[in-house]
């Protein structure tokens, strides 16, 4: 065994066993980061209908129901309550800008500065089977919402909730696919 790492056949064998988890390796790494960026996309879109739709729906009720509609309307991910004072608006998002633009030309929405308390503890999602991890980079943000009737709302888009975190260890299935393509390899 020990001549065969060291004549060139080994070590052509080494350096092709080399190449294919590396490749292995770089193939999961851009297929997880893939899945993260489609599922951020995919969260963004259903964050930006559900936000459209609470909206229009909020501004059906009359205004002194609103509070007690809005406790039972939220839900996690999005956060939508009446407001007395709007902070200061700064320029706008491309969250703020796309529900603009879904809401129409009686609407108002603003960005504000002060983001919500939950957004410095972003998600952060395992990549490479739990070796690495990337960070939640969705909206993560408060918009005012000025209403066609004059009401002023906070919408708060939230990160979104904790990603579960099974008992399973792909890590023993890592190793076992690496040594199966090493004695195959070998042989």
């Amino acid at each position: 065994m020990k001549d065969f790492f060291g004549s060139m056949t080994g070590r052509v064998f080494l350096t092709l066993l080399l190449g294919v988890w590396i490749s292995a390796a770089l193939t999961q790494l851009a297929a997880d980061y893939q899945r993260w960026r489609d599922w951020e996309r995919q969260l963004e879109q259903h964050r930006l209908e559900r936000a459209e739709q609470l909206i229009m729906a909020t501004e059906i009720v009359p205004a002194e129901a609103r509070p007690i509609y809005l406790e039972v309307a939220n839900r996690p991910g999005l956060e939508l309550a009446v407001s007395d004072t709007q902070p200061e608006a700064t320029p706008a998002t491309p969250f703020a800008q796309q529900l603009a633009a879904r809401l129409g030309k009686g609407y108002r929405v603003e960005s504000v500065g002060a983001r919500p308390a939950p957004c410095d503890t972003a998600q952060r999602l395992p990549l490479l089977y739990g070796l690495l991890s990337m960070a939640y980079g969705g909206a993560c943000e408060s918009l005012n919402v000025h209403l066609r009737d004059g009401a002023e709302l906070r919408l708060s888009v939230l990160p979104p909730r904790t990603i579960f975190k099974g008992d399973a260890d792909l890590r023993i299935l890592v190793a076992l696919f690496m040594i199966s393509i090493a004695v195959l390899a070998y042989l």
